[in-house]
């Protein structure tokens, strides 16, 4: 394997661009270089293009890389997170005292949000995350009362979030595109397997080279490979998109998740905030029936109405 080098890391975060294709290629590379001696190197010199760069938006695909690398670091232990936590935190203090755009503060707020509810880093770095952003937690956390709720305590739902259902709509779409895309998988293609099959096993092992005795034997090795070799190489190609989009299938199925699940809390507040009120209203319609319950009957009440004279205007207002 080549050595790892600054110069060869750098390249790779400068050839960043705001598409998720890049920034899964670039964390994908990054993680698999991830061993126990690479991580300093790696995360200095992420943190050296954090303080380089001015342009936001490129400040913004660095996060990003950050949050896919931490995300997907899990596999590999907490070693790799505890490394990266020190430089992210640096970098965050680092984005508060330089003058940034609103999306690089909305984005290192989204991870550090994303961070929390996936427990990516302990609570600890976390909270440093948040004072390095000078981000304040709410100490007291959710109301945790277990006096019972008053029947005329009526709890708002959380607004619409239409940019949730912007993201769940291109989200569900580009899954679908995916789907498409798989179903005619180059994995399950019979036909190109079959085809390489068929070529000698020498065109693809080297070892069989020692035994070739003649010119005529090497040529015909050489025409198989040049044959094999363009079909071999269309079909990695096509193996390694196919890698991308189930990595990409995999991304989006997470966000849909999550997407969904921010939806179904809404639509359950508003299901508790309709069955209180049905509660209000079913108390106040029985106290109505109490009052109507509590009125005289007047059918059995014997009134004369034709021999009942009604009072003066004098009598009224005297």
């Amino acid at each position: 394997m080549a050595l790892l080098t600054q110069e060869k890391i750098t390249q790779r975060l400068q050839g960043l661009d705001e598409k998720p294709e890049s920034i899964q290629t670039c964390s994908a590379w990054l993680l698999h270089h991830a061993k126990p001696q690479n991580l300093d190197i790696i995360f200095d010199t992420w943190l050296r293009e954090i303080y380089r760069e001015k342009s936001s938006k490129r400040i913004i695909n660095l996060i990003w890389v950050a949050n896919d690398v931490s995300q997907n670091s899990r596999k590999k232990g907490s070693e790799v997170t505890t490394a990266f936590s020190s430089r992210i935190e640096t970098a965050f203090k680092h984005i508060r005292k330089s003058p940034q755009d609103d999306g690089v503060d909305k984005c290192v707020s989204r991870c550090v949000e994303v961070w929390d509810l996936r427990r990516i880093f302990s609570r600890e770095q976390l909270h440093r995350f948040e004072s390095a952003l000078g981000l304040k937690r709410n100490s007291a956390g959710p109301s945790t009362s277990l006096q019972p709720e008053s029947p005329e305590k009526i709890v708002k739902a959380p607004e619409f979030d239409v940019e949730k259902m912007k993201q769940l709509e291109r989200a569900t779409r580009e899954m679908a595109e995916v789907l498409r895309r798989l179903e005619k998988a180059p994995s399950s293609d019979e036909k190109i397997r079959t085809e390489l099959a068929q070529f000698p096993e020498s065109t693809g092992n080297t070892s069989y080279l020692q035994h070739v005795r003649n010119e005529k034997e090497a040529r015909s090795i050489l025409e198989k490979t040049k044959e094999a070799g363009p079909l071999c190489k269309e079909y990695c190609d096509s193996l390694a998109n196919e890698v991308l989009d189930r990595r990409n299938l995999q991304n989006h199925l997470n966000e849909v998740l999550e997407t969904v699940k921010l939806i179904t809390t809404r639509n359950n507040t508003i299901l508790e905030d309709l069955k209180k009120r049905e509660k209000i209203m079913k108390n106040h319609l029985n106290q109505v029936e109490k009052s109507y319950d509590s009125l005289p009957d007047f059918s059995e009440m014997e009134l004369d109405f034709q021999h009942t004279n009604l009072p003066s205007l004098k009598e009224l207002f005297d």
